[in-house]
């Protein structure tokens, strides 16, 4: 006979008997019972959140105070003094470099020649349950030789002095084309969602005085 066999008798025996229909507990007013616990004073809400949340939702529970809902818009982040990622390539001419903004937003590129540039896609976030694009710049320090060009992102705005430095509407001496000499320059690249990406130069020949 095996232990649970021997058990579920002494298990079963031990049941008190079933309560008759329409029974009732016994009244325990007049036993002097102590008066009720009187809850303690509300506290504020607190808690994490993975996101930013939805003005007018609420949040999570609390233990002691169970059904209250208390999150609040955050103000903006501050950060201070912190040093940021600077990824260096060496690009062979004519070679393809694909920046990823996940990895770092600022390169540091020496072209051997001239070299094409593209974006990696950069995943879509989410606030308040609602999906919404990120905004991203990069800053490219890039140095090349004589001759070499650089191929931008497809449908890159460019501003009017970059396009016509002399603006006499003629944009063939535009600052984008082939370096005159070595060189190294400074561009930064800012992307819209609505509009796509968005070029500036910082800085053309850097040199010490």
């Amino acid at each position: 006979m095996s232990l649970v066999t021997d058990l579920t008798g002494e298990i079963r025996g031990s049941k008190a008997p079933d309560r008759s229909k329409g029974h009732t507990a016994p009244s325990t007013g007049a036993s002097g019972q102590a008066p009720a616990v009187t809850p303690p004073a509300p506290v504020a809400a607190r808690g994490s959140q993975a996101d930013f949340p939805v003005e007018g939702v609420g949040g999570p529970a609390r233990r002691d105070q169970a059904n209250h809902f208390g999150w609040k818009l955050q103000a903006g982040m501050e950060i201070r003094s912190y040093a940021e990622t600077v990824a260096e390539r060496a690009v062979d001419s004519g070679d393809m470099l694909e920046l990823d903004p996940a990895i770092a937003t600022i390169y540091d590129i020496n072209a051997a020649g001239s070299l094409i540039l593209t974006v990696k896609d950069i995943p879509e976030s989410t606030v308040g349950g609602e999906t919404a694009s990120r905004v991203v710049s990069l800053l490219l320090y890039i140095r090349r030789v004589a001759g070499g060009t650089i191929v931008w992102p497809a449908g890159t705005r460019w501003s009017l002095e970059v396009r016509d430095p002399d603006g006499d509407g003629d944009t063939a001496d535009n600052l984008l084309g082939p370096a005159d000499a070595a060189r190294l320059d400074i561009f930064v690249l800012h992307r819209l969602p609505s509009l796509g990406w968005m070029g500036a130069i910082a800085g053309i020949d850097m040199k010490v005085l």
